[in-house]
């Protein structure tokens, strides 16, 4: 027994190494010879495969766009993995492609975009949701339709032909806007653009941005041709804004920019400055041709300014400013005052060439105001100031006065060639006045006066009117040969007011009303109402020629409105929209329309 116990113990290892030996038959491709493994048991050694310890990794794995070399060839990513993309040819680098012209890769090669939906890959204006030029005849938006902007309807915000946008949050940029006429004088008309609430060079120290045009597209106003900047905390330089004509007579329009809380004299005083043109980079209040400061404190000077013409007819274009807190005729009765070109220099209005003051206690004459044009075809031109607080027509009902030229001095406005005075008590009329074109062709320019609670479309819904430049004497805006009345309840229709200029081509002078608070779009999204001249009677703003609507809720696009004058060139006026809370800081919006 003994003996056999020992065979047994000796031959045990030889039949375990023969079993061994004769276990799991190999083949080829999975052999595992000598020391080689297959970690991660896809059924390629680790001497065939690239990765032992991912699956997924091995010569015989499909490639996917994920930065590794899936199926062992030494290259990551190439052309036939799974999940490549499409790729669309970006001929003009737009971010949109051609449908036509195509590769697959896992990333994009230079000159190629993610989609292929451009209508024209070799104008770079034109992609999908590019803004829409009205009255070009191309589809810029991809849309399958051409220039939304006819004649009779509603054009959105995101139609504009350019849209300027402000540079900081609340910089209020759109509350003021205005025509700066040809500042560089190079045949096309230019963009001038209040932002008061900036804080550029001081806490709300405000800008004016110049836009040299043409212009077109979305404008970042970090990149305005000049950016004119008050240095006082508080001023709100470019609460008002206004081309000022060519005030030295060297054959560049000028600039004129109001801020009315300025200390330069006395404390809220205000003032006003000129900056002549050509104007280009950044210009301080201290680089100004000329400061026009208010006389005494709290005076708002600079409230609202405008190019007064040639009131004169001495070749050289001059400036009015107003102080709807003067007390020179009264106590608040406000003023406007007429300095004649060319003026240098720093000045007080007490020196100002003519005074116009409010005629009673309140009136605050000056909040508003505005060249007529020339009214009476003497060829001087001639004045509009607004007293939205008189009560003549009953409590704050309002009143506009026009001055001609050939009587500028200084003047008690109860004395001006025809008083305007609001319909109703609290209609605030003359809150904005604006000279409005010939509107009816008869060789004499019209005047428009705003009063935006006027309640005859509901409460607060706001009107405006159209007067002939024949009107003369004391006349209730009842008379008015056409009014405009807001379409519902608190849009504040006529907060705003200017002449157009000749949008249609026609000879006859258009007509610009906003109402910042209209709803149609979303609250206080605001809206903008072209009127096409000639017009008369009764109107309802819902049946404008074209309303131009915002589509941000308190947008109150329609704070401003100006005739741009002739931006592109083209021979017909465009239009410019201050809307100073859409965005984050505040977007002035250019329109053209076309009735084609």
């Amino acid at each position: 027994m003994a003996r056999l116990a020992s065979f047994s113990f000796v031959l045990a290892p030889l039949l375990l190494t023969a079993c061994e030996l004769d276990f799991g038959p190999k083949t080829d491709d999975t052999a595992v010879e000598g020391t080689e493994t297959d970690a991660d048991g896809d059924g390629w050694s680790s001497e065939q495969d690239c990765d032992d310890n991912d699956p997924e990794v091995h010569p015989d794995a499909a490639e996917w766009c994920n930065g590794i070399d899936d199926d062992c060839d030494e290259e990551v990513d190439e052309g036939d993995a799974v999940d490549r993309t499409t790729w669309y040819r970006d001929g003009d680098g737009d971010g949109y492609g051609e449908a036509a012209s195509t590769v697959a890769a896992c990333d994009a090669p230079s000159g190629y975009a993610a989609t292929g939906d451009d209508c024209d890959d070799a104008d770079a204006s034109t992609y999908p949701g590019a803004p829409e030029i009205c009255g070009d005849e191309v589809e810029n938006d991809c849309d399958s339709a051409t220039d939304p902007c006819l004649i009779s309807g509603s054009v959105r915000a995101r139609y504009a032909d350019a849209s300027m946008m402000g540079r900081e949050p609340e910089d209020s940029t759109g509350s003021a806007v205005a025509s700066a006429g040809d500042v560089n004088a190079d045949g096309f008309d230019d963009l001038l653009i209040g932002a008061p609430l900036s804080d550029t060079l001081g806490d709300n120290a405000g800008v004016a941005y110049l836009v040299l045009g043409p212009v077109a597209g979305d404008i970042d106003l970090f990149i305005a041709d000049a950016t004119l900047r008050g240095k006082e905390d508080d001023a709100e330089f470019g609460h008002a804004v206004a081309g000022a004509g060519d005030v030295n007579g060297d054959g560049f329009d000028d600039l004129l920019i109001g801020a009315p809380y300025s200390d330069v004299a006395l404390e809220d005083a205000g003032a006003a400055y000129l900056v002549l043109g050509p104007a280009t980079g950044d210009i301080d209040t201290h680089d100004a041709s000329a400061s026009l400061a208010g006389i005494t404190r709290y005076d708002w000077t600079g409230w609202s300014v405008a190019g007064a013409g040639d009131v004169n007819a001495d070749g050289f274009d001059d400036l009015l400013i107003g102080a709807p807190y003067s007390d020179k005729g009264g106590s608040n009765a406000g003023a406007a005052f007429v300095m004649l070109g060319p003026v240098s220099g720093d000045f007080s209005l007490h020196d100002a060439t003519a005074q116009l003051f409010g005629e009673a206690d309140n009136d605050s004459a000056g909040v508003a105001l505005g060249s007529a044009g020339d009214v009476d075809g003497d060829g001087l031109d001639d004045l509009i100031v607004g007293a939205p607080r008189s009560t003549l027509g009953g409590d704050d009902a309002g009143a506009a006065y026009l001055v001609l030229g050939d009587s500028i001095t200084n003047l008690d406005l109860g004395s001006a060639a025809a008083r305007l005075v609001g319909q109703a008590a609290h209609d605030g009329a003359g809150a904005a006045v604006a000279g409005a074109g010939d509107v009816d062709g008869d060789g004499l320019n019209d005047l428009l006066v705003g009063a935006s609670t006027n309640d005859a479309g509901g409460t607060d819904a706001g009107a405006a009117y159209l007067l002939l430049g024949t009107v003369r004497g004391s006349v209730l805006l009842d008379d008015a040969h056409a009014r405009f009345v807001g379409e519902s309840d608190f849009d504040q229709a006529g907060a705003s007011v200017a002449g157009a200029g000749d949008t249609d081509g026609d000879g006859h002078g258009d007509i610009l009303v906003g109402a910042p608070n209209q709803d149609a779009i979303d609250t206080d999204a605001g809206a903008a109402y072209l009127l096409l001249g000639p017009i008369e009677g009764e109107w309802v703003l819902g049946a404008a020629d074209v309303s131009f609507v915002g589509e941000q809720a308190m947008g109150h696009t329609g704070s401003a409105v100006a005739g741009a004058g002739d931006v592109d060139g083209d021979g017909v006026d465009e239009l410019l929209i201050g809307a100073p809370d859409t965005g984050d800081a505040g977007t002035a919006y250019l329109l053209t329309i076309v009735d084609w």
